[in-house]
């Protein structure tokens, strides 16, 4: 797979080896949330705002998983924190969320 940038490219390798050990598993990349649904305001239409996750899995917490969601972020812009926000407010509750 591509990757945004070599520091998250340096993410990737180190959390397939932790999943390699067994420390974490189900690995995915690039997975997109909606934060917003498709919407019609005055007659037009609206699309949906996504968030594009880096990382999702589940890691091992003693006997049980706890699912996270993780971010490999260099620079932290002002949209960046905004979708960040929406996600915790709206999958908190399922996800752990995690800045690398």
């Amino acid at each position: 797979g591509t990757f945004d940038s070599k520091y998250e490219a340096l993410c990737a390798i180190q959390l397939k080896g932790l999943e390699k050990r067994g420390v974490i598993k189900n690995l995915k990349f690039q997975v997109p949330f909606e934060l917003v649904p498709k919407t019609v305001h005055n007659g037009k239409s609206i699309r949906a705002t996504k968030y594009v996750l880096d990382f999702l899995f589940d890691e091992k917490r003693g006997d049980t998983w706890q699912k996270v969601a993780a971010d490999a972020k260099g620079f932290r812009t002002q949209v960046y924190i905004i979708k960040m926000k929406f996600f915790i407010y709206k999958y908190g509750h399922e996800y752990e969320f995690r800045e690398m």
